[in-house]
């Protein structure tokens, strides 16, 4: 009976160590994982920010001496100068950020038309249109490889009982870029408002809102 016990015993000590090594095992893995995905995730922020101040300086070269008529141009030029000022704050992608990206890329867009269809003797001003545009493509190509690191990331991070993990090393969910520089975008603001009331209508249908 007590040899039965021991061996009982034994069994249930051995099952736990066991666990409890394969958890830290796990946990470590986890951490490591998380680790490599918000390495990506951060590389490909650097090169965003690099190109973003690319693209500021040789829109700087089109603000000075411009027409006073062409619209918005103050309002760039002051974004611009904003920009400057705080770039050493900037440590990660967030909404207001966005949203002053999306300001900026709507004023920017009203000095490129103007400088695509007037002025096209100004060899300077046309070269810095040139380079814009070509930085604009670099730059769009970077945000969508941001963004899908920050899916990954997110994907990882939220799923169970990775989120556990995450949460005790400190480990926070990412802001997805979410504009695209040269085009019209939908404001920031009404395009999460609408995405959290789609959200909550999916959640109704399937009884799961309160």
């Amino acid at each position: 009976m007590k040899k039965g016990l021991l061996v009982l015993v034994k069994i249930f000590l051995i099952i736990t160590l066991l666990s409890i090594g394969l958890y830290y095992a796990y946990k470590s893995m986890t951490k490591n994982n998380l680790d490599d995905k918000l390495n990506s995730l951060n590389v490909s922020w650097t090169e965003l920010l690099r190109l973003q101040d690319e693209k500021n300086n040789l829109l700087e070269i089109l603000v000075q001496n411009s027409s006073p008529n062409i619209q918005h141009v103050d309002s760039l030029h002051l974004s611009l100068t904003e920009y400057a000022k705080n770039r050493k704050n900037i440590g990660e992608c967030n909404p207001s950020l966005v949203y002053e990206q999306y300001l900026s890329n709507k004023y920017m867009l009203s000095l490129i038309k103007y400088y695509s269809e007037n002025e096209k003797d100004n060899t300077d001003k046309q070269k810095a249109l040139t380079d814009t545009n070509s930085n604009i493509e670099l730059i769009n190509k970077v945000i969508e490889e941001y963004n899908s690191n920050v899916r990954d990331y997110n994907q990882y991070y939220a799923s169970f009982p990775n989120f556990m993990i995450a949460k005790s090393y400190g480990f926070e969910r990412k802001d997805y870029f979410e504009i695209e520089y040269g085009v019209e975008n939908k404001d920031p603001k009404i395009a999460k408002k609408e995405r959290r009331e789609w959200q909550r209508k999916i959640e109704m249908e399937h009884g799961l809102g309160g």
